[in-house]
């Protein structure tokens, strides 16, 4: 058990806070898939069980939610100050229902009424904390953070695949959703758009302080001097609006994740696949996620493993770093991506014996094109020499292509599919080929069209980054031919060169040979799980220490 009072770190400085008492209110339709997630991030919050109280309602189900539903409740029910639950078993549906997820007028009546019922039962509480099982509250801390920044009415940020989440920063004449200048800047956590911001509209993780639940209203009918629609979440915003009462959404850390919405015409299955992708995307920010052991994985990771319809699929990773190789591992597992690990070579252990030993030297004229500096940092020579294991053991393995991932890749939905789609592309162009960048980092200005007769893939220019890319043999070996230990620069510098369209003629004109056929696909379809300048952004080359320049300096082109 906590004790009864902490010490919360906000902006401005400590604010002790008491633990208030909360009424949580589960509706629960169809959510057998998201609940071993759901309900271990709910176990794992950091507030003392016997200050929570539970309104659980269920019904209209068709899957497991009920079943499971009892199974979490027979492990913690004895936790919590009071448990209301109430659940019809029949699995039916709404007589006028178009399908498992569609929003029909009998079913606003459903919610709307339960959601009032919720609120006239929380006015004995503290706060009322309405709570979405497809809202995934990974911060254990949310619940105090929330409580502690004193708002009458607020909601975590909550993110998901793509610009959805849970907040509007705009809202129509006729009460929809509104594109505003705001939106994205508060989603994306710009370092000026940090805090809590009054916004017209909150949904799926919404927390209510005692003195304004007498004031707020779900049902459209009841709202004062609105006329809005059917909807339970426009109507609470437009009660809260005539009520006087501001919402806020707080996006000072990183709170959880949310599903994106379905189509009223959508399946269940329709959702598992939203919910792997999800699980793609949490993974890329936080590593594995939670999920009650004793509850199914829905859907279950794939039984056989493929290897991208290529020979091998390699995983560059530093052994100091399980972290990333842990994420990369619970991403290859949601794919059913069978890999080798490649050891990367630890700029921490190179020094100039091991440059010397190796025959590593430093291109003439080199100085990078951002800091200036005239030599490579240990971490960077360690990153060529990563990708150079693989280069090597292609062509001596006979390899016809393989992919290569770096061990900080975020992927793109549908990536499976995107791959089948660039393999039918490669067949039906007859490209021939060397290299094609799966992810990369798109410079400014950059002049690139479309290869004739597809809108897949493009002709790069000059371009960063060796995140991911498919290599053929002939690319391997043309790679290696050009001889680029000895007259060294970063790898993501290198291959521009070998495909001629890097701006430093000077160090183009150390490579004689740059006929590498490089294309890239557009979008791409990995990115870096961090932006440089993000939280949580690491660099393991830049900014590592740099090797001494006349170690280096071996080429005398």
């Amino acid at each position: 058990m906590l004790a009864s009072a902490v010490a919360i770190l906000v902006t401005g400085g400590e604010i002790a806070e008491e633990d208030k008492s909360v009424l949580l209110v589960l509706l629960l339709r169809n959510k057998a898939h998201t609940l071993p997630h759901f309900l271990a991030m709910l176990d794992a919050l950091e507030y003392p069980k016997k200050r929570i109280s539970l309104f659980i309602r269920s019904d209209h189900n068709e899957d497991d939610t009920v079943e499971l539903l009892r199974k979490w409740l027979a492990d913690v029910e004895s936790d919590y100050a009071n448990v209301d639950v109430e659940v019809d078993e029949r699995n039916e549906f709404y007589a006028s229902d178009r399908g498992p997820v569609a929003w029909t007028d009998e079913r606003f009546d459903r919610i709307i009424a339960l959601k009032e019922e919720a609120l006239k039962k929380s006015a004995d509480f503290d706060y009322v904390w309405f709570l979405d099982a497809d809202a995934f509250i990974s911060n254990q801390e949310t619940l105090r953070y929330l409580i502690a920044k004193g708002h009458a009415v607020s909601a975590p940020l909550l993110t998901t695949v793509g610009p959805y989440s849970n907040f509007w920063a705009g809202m129509s004449q006729s009460f929809y959703y509104e594109r505003t200048p705001d939106y994205l800047p508060i989603l994306e956590r710009k370092k000026n758009k940090r805090g809590c911001f009054e916004v017209p509209m909150i949904h799926s993780s919404v927390l209510v302080r005692r003195d304004a639940i007498s004031k707020l209203t779900f049902d459209n009918e009841k709202v004062e001097g609105f006329q809005p629609p059917k909807d339970d979440i426009i109507a609470f915003a437009l009660s809260a609006k005539a009520a006087g009462i501001p919402l806020h959404v707080c996006n000072e850390q990183q709170f959880g994740h949310i599903m994106n919405p379905l189509e009223d015409d959508s399946q269940l299955e329709d959702d598992y696949e939203k919910l792997r992708e999800l699980r793609l995307y949490m993974i890329a920010d936080g590593g594995p996620v939670p999920r009650r052991t004793d509850m199914p994985l829905v859907p279950a990771l794939p039984e056989e493993k493929h290897l991208l319809g290529t020979d091998k699929v390699y995983l560059i990773n530093l052994r100091r770093r399980p972290d990333r190789k842990a994420k990369m591992d619970a991403c290859f597992d949601e794919l059913g991506i069978d890999y080798d690990l490649v050891e990367a070579v630890d700029g921490k252990q190179i020094d100039e014996n091991y440059l010397d030993r190796e025959g590593i030297g430093l291109l003439k004229d080199y100085e990078e094109p951002h800091s200036g500096r005239n030599t490579l940092t240990y971490g960077e020579i360690g990153c060529f020499l990563s990708h150079h294991i693989i280069w090597k053991e292609m062509v001596a393995k006979g390899y016809d292509k393989v992919v290569v991932f770096e061990d900080d890749a975020r992927f793109e939905p549908e990536f499976l599919e995107k791959m089948d789609e660039l393999h039918e592309e490669l067949d039906r162009l007859k490209l021939e080929w060397d290299l094609v960048y799966l992810g990369r980092k798109i410079m400014e200005r950059a002049d690139e069209s479309f290869v004739d007769g597809s809108r897949l893939l493009l002709r790069p220019d000059y371009t960063y980054w060796t995140l991911s890319y498919m290599l053929s043999a002939s690319g391997a070996r043309k790679l290696l031919d050009a001889d680029p230990l000895s007259r060294m620069v970063p790898v993501d510098e290198y291959i521009p060169i070998l495909y001629d369209r890097h701006p430093n003629a000077t160090w183009k004109a150390a490579f004689e040979k740059r006929d590498l056929q490089v294309f890239a696909v557009q979008p791409v379809y990995v990115h870096p799980t961090h932006y440089t300048g993000e939280d949580g952004y690491f660099t393991d080359t830049e900014w590592a220490e740099a090797a001494p320049p006349e170690t280096l300096l071996k080429d005398e082109l």
